[in-house]
This record gives C-alpha cells, structure tokens and sequence, in this order.
C-alpha cells in the first residue's frame, strides 16, 4: 500500500480527532447506562491537590 502525502496528513492529524470523537461517545454510553466503573473514576488527580507554587 502506497501513502501519499495527503494520506499521512489525514493518519497523523485527522485520526486523534476521530479517536477523540469516539472515546467521548464510549464515555457518554458508559455515564448514560449508569456504568459503575464509569462513575467511580477519580474526580481530580492525586499530583493535581499537591501545593501550589507561589
């Protein structure tokens, strides 16, 4: 399979965004059927209450 330059583009830039798309749709169907594992995930991250630099 030949990948041209308009191929690469469309992989390396366009597929995240499609990914993207796609785990927000998996994460809305998980809060959607009240999902336990889905409810139970970390509201912030443990490194994210540590001090504030001032």
């Amino acid at each position: 399979m030949n990948l041209n330059g308009a191929h690469w583009h469309l992989l390396v830039n366009h597929f995240p965004i499609i990914g993207s798309l796609i785990a927000t749709t998996v994460l809305g169907f998980g809060l959607f059927r009240r999902n336990e594992s889905v409810w139970s995930l970390p509201k912030k991250h443990p490194r994210s209450m540590s001090r504030v630099r001032r």
